[in-house]
Order: C-alpha cells, then sequence, then structure tokens
C-alpha cells in the first residue's frame, strides 16, 4: 500500500504470493512495521514483507488450524497470538513461524481477541471472556466473565489504556477495568 500524503489517498498494491491462493480472513501489522502476517481460512499464516510487498513464507510449521484463523495479535514481541473458529487461541513464534502452544476455550468459537501491556483477552461467542498473561502458557486461561447476554462482535483496548477495554454486543457497549 502506498501513501500520498500531499492528495491524502492510499494506493493499493498487490502481493506476489509465489503459488499460495488463499482467502484471507484477518490482517495485522507487527510493532516494527515491517511484517504483514494473513491469516487464512485454510488455517495457515501468510507473512508478507511491508517493503517490497513480498511474500516471505506461510506457517506455522507442520500445523493448520482447521476451520481457519480468525484473528492475528502481534503486539508482544516475537509473538503471535492466533484465535481459530474452532474456539482455540494459540501462540506461534513470530522469526521461525513455530507453533508454540495452544488452548480450547470452553465457550465457543473466539469472536475477538485483543491485549493489554502483559496479558492476552480473548472472547468468545456465549460471552465468556478470557485471559492469561502473555508469559504464562496458554493452558493458565482462566474465564474473567460470562456476563454479557448478547452475542459480542467486537472488543478493543483504547491505546494508552493497558486495563480499560470496551465490547460491543448487539444492544449494548460495555466498559471495562481489568486492573488487577
Amino acid at each position: 500500500m502506498d501513501l500520498d500524503r500531499a492528495k491524502g489517498k492510499l494506493q493499493s498494491l498487490d502481493c506476489q504470493l509465489a503459488q499460495h491462493k488463499r482467502f484471507i480472513n484477518c490482517v495485522t501489522l507487527d510493532a516494527n512495521d515491517e511484517s504483514i502476517y494473513c491469516g487464512t481460512r485454510t488455517g495457515d499464516i501468510l507473512e508478507i514483507i511491508v517493503e517490497t510487498a513480498g511474500y516471505r513464507r506461510c506457517g506455522p510449521v507442520q500445523k493448520i488450524f482447521h476451520g481457519g484463523i480468525h484473528q492475528i495479535n502481534a503486539a508482544f514481541p516475537d509473538t503471535l497470538i492466533v484465535s481459530t473458529a474452532q474456539g482455540k487461541i494459540a501462540k506461534i513464534k513470530a522469526s521461525s513461524m513455530v507453533f508454540q502452544d495452544e488452548v480450547s476455550l470452553e465457550s465457543g468459537p473466539v469472536v475477538s481477541l485483543t491485549n493489554s501491556r502483559e496479558k492476552i483477552y480473548s472472547l468468545t461467542a456465549a460471552g465468556s471472556l478470557f485471559s492469561v498473561l502473555a508469559t504464562e502458557p496458554l493452558s493458565a486461561a482462566t474465564c474473567f466473565t460470562t456476563s454479557i447476554t448478547n452475542p459480542v462482535s467486537s472488543m478493543h483496548f483504547p491505546a494508552g489504556f493497558g486495563e480499560i477495554f470496551a465490547l460491543r454486543s448487539r444492544d449494548e457497549i460495555r466498559i471495562w477495568n481489568v486492573a488487577d
């Protein structure tokens, strides 16, 4: 993508993906603005180099997430956190695309994945919110709340507020404080 600041317009760029033909479900940019990670419907991740818009690799190595990848979070150094259609969240080492850890959440598909400064938060379609420290194994994820009555469509931590986030559902918006 090319930004023309004078005209205030974005120009799209086609990426060369070698022999890979995929439907892209989600996209995220790493913290250094060097790599784009694309979660696919087939359950793998394509890494694109920002500077050249060129394909770098596909991963994770020897692992496919059946049902596809719904979201990717690249907020922690050298770690990708992914959520899947089957209610799983997983960690992948970004520099090597090696699968590290995975946990299946009990409340259905993960609809939103976000983070604070130290924690990963995942929200399921049933309205259960799970949290885990980014440095811990994902199996340590605990259910934070299940008091959401309508299906939640998104969750967001505002910039600069690591302990406050907003949830949006069909009929309401809720603001949460998750300070320990």
